[in-house]
């Protein structure tokens, strides 16, 4: 509707180059979705549950990186729209978060206590704490996900396509066009690659 299409908008030059060129749909009505933001009960940990009570904010969930991966890009590109800091802390915690969970290798793992570490999850890692770094100007989040970068590349990219995760060979196709995409043109071989499967 006319609306939707109003409170959308691409967004052009600086966002595109911090996604690779791509350009980027970001939702300016941000602030209807506060509510689990002020109201839910963050865990210690400093990231956040997937899933909160709608009537009281209590936590439901677990805590693992994927889903806060993308809040905290979420809360990057906000920042990037609209100059406004007000969730800037709250990025910092969830990269904070993410970050504690961060192997000697370089990569993240799902969650506290497993030992897996999964493509997909770490590419949202990436650059959720990269662009961070860049936008809040803090060299240390660059620096940590270059670490997160390293390990995509050393450990899960076999040379003609991305691995579901370290040491993991199982074929999957969602990690092969997203690690193109955040990683650069050098690893679109893992789409073409699915084409062909």
């Amino acid at each position: 509707d006319g609306g939707a299409q109003q409170a959308q908008r691409v967004l052009p030059g600086s966002l595109a180059r911090l996604h690779g060129g791509f350009p980027v749909i970001v939702d300016t009505r941000f602030e209807a979705h506060e509510y689990p933001l002020h109201k839910a009960q963050n865990p210690p940990e400093g990231g956040f549950l997937d899933r909160y009570r709608t009537n009281s904010g209590a936590p439901n969930g677990t805590l693992s990186i994927g889903h806060n991966a993308y809040l905290l890009q979420a809360m990057n590109l906000f920042y990037l729209q609209t100059a406004d800091s007000r969730y800037n802390a709250i990025a910092r915690g969830i990269a904070d978060y993410l970050l504690s969970l961060q192997d000697a290798d370089g990569g993240i793992f799902g969650m506290a206590g497993v030992t897996w570490k999964s493509v997909e999850s770490n590419l949202g890692a990436l650059s959720g704490i990269h662009n961070l770094g860049k936008l809040q100007n803090i060299p240390s989040y660059v620096d940590r996900a270059s670490q997160v970068r390293n390990f995509l590349v050393m450990e899960c990219w076999n040379g003609t396509r991305f691995l579901r995760g370290e040491n993991d060979p199982v074929i999957v196709t969602d990690v092969q066009g997203l690690g193109g995409m955040v990683l650069g043109p050098a690893y679109k071989n893992g789409a073409y690659w699915v084409e062909g499967y």
